[in-house]
């Protein structure tokens, strides 16, 4: 009978823990609907890009996020004093794929003559990626009947769909109490579990456990040593000022097994210069030395056809950087691969030759409207 209030207070505990996430998670999906919102009255495509995911559904269509963006560039530019409101009521609603959708009603001036004030039931789909929830759908129930589009979000949970007034600056008092209720019981259920019922047993004497061993597979081998150097010597040569890390790919293995996404570039990279918001992506390969007297394979015919597919998928110019000689983390030589224009996995010495950058090397250069990334000479003057 002694333990059945530490028992309850557990369950307590778990209660409240479930209902803090969940309203943590409603809190974080009306927050990113009024940013969403402040960024379209702003005009601001950088905050919406952080907003959206890489595909979008927009209205009913399936595009990529910059074509989506585009979309957006060319309603800010036909309305110069663009504005809308939504409704702090939102109504949320959770489907078992892991989609949460935000309805609310937006008001906005029609974007087709006599272009009066309207009243649009709106909504914004959200999906967690990457640790973060991004929108994957946004339309409305008008445009949605006029192009006879159901959107196709799956099952609804079990769980009810919640309306919350969502006032943006309030502090949540109710909020931040079930918090401090639930800390409190943490730490009596930590005390009780790992010092009053192990105090009794303190005095007795235990053998030193055995010493863990990693199995062979998981050592990290002489190649992904170098393969990491490199890596680390090509992230250095994007300036902070200039240049965002958008994805860094870890390439772990176990016994032959790896992650999909390990298929793809090393480096997703996002230029950030004036008005200016662009995404690369870079794939890094060491040589210790190469034959000029044979074909250089920079990578496999397969890789070539991911990192092609990668690039053709998002929108996005494909590099690999390719570190010859040397050391890994000061080559004697660089070259920079156009993946995009590329036709075979294999180069003569000479063709090679025409994407050699010139030592000393500095930093990257990325021409977004060419489509080239360069490496700046140190002697130069930049």
């Amino acid at each position: 009978m002694k333990l059945l209030p530490n028992r309850l207070l557990l369950l307590l505990f778990l209660l409240l823990n479930n209902i803090i996430l969940a309203e943590n998670v409603e809190q974080i999906i009306a927050y990113k609907t009024w940013e969403w919102n402040e960024a379209h009255n702003e005009q601001s495509i950088s905050k919406l890009k952080d907003l959206y995911s890489f595909a979008v559904i927009g209205y009913g269509k399936p595009c990529t996020r910059s074509e989506f963006l585009t979309k957006k560039e060319n309603l800010f530019a036909k309305f110069e004093n663009f504005h809308q409101t939504i409704d702090p009521k939102f109504k949320i609603s959770y489907y078992e794929n892991g989609l949460i959708k935000c309805e609310f009603s937006k008001k906005a001036k029609a974007l087709k003559p006599p272009y009066r004030l309207k009243t649009y039931p709106s909504y914004l789909v959200y999906k967690l990626v990457d640790g973060y929830y991004k929108i994957v759908e946004e339309g409305d129930e008008i445009t949605n009947y006029n192009l006879n589009y159901h959107p196709r979000l799956g099952k609804e949970t079990m769980q009810a769909k919640v309306e919350i007034l969502a006032v943006k600056k309030d502090t949540n008092w109710g909020f931040i109490l079930m918090i401090s209720l639930s800390f409190l019981s943490l730490i009596y259920i930590i005390y009780y579990l790992f010092f009053k019922k192990t105090k009794k047993y303190s005095t007795q004497s235990y053998s030193q456990p055995n010493k863990i061993v990693l199995p062979a597979n998981n050592i990290v081998s002489e190649s992904e040593t170098k393969g990491r150097l490199f890596e680390n010597y090509i992230v250095e040569r994007f300036r902070k000022h200039y240049f965002d890390i958008m994805i860094w790919q870890s390439d772990k293995c176990v016994n032959g097994r790896y992650a999909l996404n390990s298929l793809n570039p090393d480096l997703v990279m996002h230029l950030r210069y004036s008005d200016v918001s662009k995404e690369f992506a870079v794939e890094c390969k060491y040589r210790s030395m190469v034959d000029t007297n044979k074909m250089v394979e920079y990578c496999t015919m397969q890789q070539l056809k991911n990192y092609q597919k990668f690039g053709k998928d998002n929108q996005i110019d494909v590099f690999l950087a390719l570190g010859v000689a040397g050391s890994p983390d000061n080559p004697r030589e660089l070259y920079i691969i156009p993946i995009n224009n590329m036709s075979d996995n294999c180069l003569s010495f000479k063709e090679l030759k025409i994407y050699a950058q010139k030592p000393p090397f500095g930093n990257f250069f990325y021409n977004f409207e060419k489509g080239t990334l360069t490496v700046y000479n140190l002697r130069s003057e930049y």
